[in-house]
C-alpha cells in the first residue's frame, strides 16, 4: 500500500514533467497572472511584485508576492 507522501512525490513528478515551472527565490520580482471569470469571459489579469515567501512542500508548495 502506498503512502501518501509517495503518492504526492508521483504527482509533482507528472506535473513538472507536463510544465515547465521557473526557478525563483524570495527577493526576486516576478510576474503573475491571476484568471479572472466575469460572467462567461475568463480573461487573465497579470500584476508584478516581490517575492516575500516560498514555502517547498512537494505539491503544497506556495508563494507570497507583494505589489
Amino acid at each position: 500500500m502506498k503512502t501518501i507522501e509517495e503518492i504526492n512525490q508521483s504527482n509533482v513528478k507528472k506535473i513538472l514533467a507536463e510544465k515547465k515551472i521557473p526557478e525563483f527565490f524570495p527577493g526576486d520580482i516576478i510576474k503573475v497572472g491571476v484568471r479572472i471569470t466575469e460572467g462567461k469571459r475568463d480573461r487573465i489579469q497579470y500584476f508584478e511584485g516581490v517575492c516575500i515567501a516560498k514555502k517547498n512542500r512537494d505539491i503544497n508548495s506556495s508563494f507570497t508576492v507583494r505589489k
